[in-house]
C-alpha cells in the first residue's frame, strides 16, 4: 500500500522529533545525581552521546529547527563542556567542534547575534 505522506513530510517530522528528543537527552545528562535518581524512577534516561546524535542529524537536515540545533550544540561545545571540564583535553575538543560548526554555517548566519556570541566564546577558549 501507499504511504499518504511523501518523503519530504516525513524527513521533516523526522528531524522535528529528533530536535526535543537530543535537548530532552542532552539537558536530563547533565542534571545532578540526586536529580537524575529521580528522572530514572520516572523511567526516564539522560543519554548525553543519542542527544549529541540526535541534534547533528537535525542539524543536517532541511528542517527549520537545523538553526536551533545547530546552536544547542554551540551551547554544548563553548559553555557546558568548558564548565564540566576537568583536563584541557575536552576543551580543546569543544573549541575544535564549535569551530567546524561555526564555519559551517559562516554563509548563512555571519551576522546574527547569537553566532557572533559564540564564535567571540570559541576565540576566547581558544
Amino acid at each position: 500500500s501507499k504511504s499518504k505522506f511523501s518523503p519530504e513530510l516525513i524527513s521533516r517530522l523526522m528531524a522535528s522529533v529528533s530536535f526535543g528528543y537530543g535537548l530532552f537527552q542532552l539537558c536530563t545528562s547533565l542534571l545532578p545525581p540526586s536529580l537524575l535518581r529521580l528522572v530514572h524512577v520516572l523511567g526516564l534516561q539522560g543519554d548525553r552521546h543519542s542527544g549529541l546524535a540526535a541534534l547533528m542529524f537535525t542539524r543536517n537536515s532541511n528542517d527549520m529547527r537545523a538553526p536551533l540545533a545547530t546552536l544547542a550544540l554551540l551551547w554544548y561545545h563553548t559553555v557546558v563542556r568548558p564548565f564540566f571540564a576537568l583536563d584541557g583535553a575536552h576543551i580543546r575538543a569543544g573549541v575544535e567542534a564549535s569551530l567546524l560548526l561555526l564555519k559551517e554555517n559562516d554563509m548563512n548566519y555571519s551576522n546574527s547575534a547569537l553566532f557572533l556570541f559564540f564564535r567571540g566564546r570559541t576565540l576566547r577558549l581558544q
